[in-house]
């Protein structure tokens, strides 16, 4: 059955949640550049507008390469995003996060958070 609500590539699921692109990585997943660019090409199909609020779900994840952080700073990836909310667990997401914020840069609004409640609070101040 085609859940036309949510897609899975091999590394996360999108789905829409009030407005807000929620993209949770699946556990333990060990993010190269090629997932990426599989996922801006779901997203593309799925998200149907130019722009979407994000919320990325990075607490199961286990690692995220170089190429594809700095890949996912970029406009190219960026562009799609109005505000980035990243949500993090432990202190591998937390580390992870933290760099790709201070270090990689991404263009759009982007905030680290342990709460999903405060992550969408900040994000819908850019609605």
């Amino acid at each position: 059955m085609i859940n036309l609500n949510q897609i899975e590539t091999e590394s996360v699921t999108f789905f829409f949640e009030d407005g807000i692109l929620n993209i949770v990585y699946k556990q333990e997943i060990d993010i190269k550049i090629e997932h990426i660019k599989a996922n801006i090409i779901a997203r593309k199909q799925f998200q149907k507008t130019p722009k979407a609020l994000l919320l990325v779900d990075f607490r199961k994840a286990w690692h995220i390469s170089n190429e594809a952080r700095i890949f996912l700073a970029s406009s190219d990836v960026t562009d799609l995003n109005i505000a980035m909310a990243i949500l993090v667990e432990d202190l591998n997401s937390r580390l992870t996060a933290n760099f790709f914020i201070k270090f990689n840069k991404p263009i759009c609004p982007t905030k680290m958070f342990d709460s999903k409640q405060k992550a969408i609070t900040w994000l819908e101040t850019f609605k």
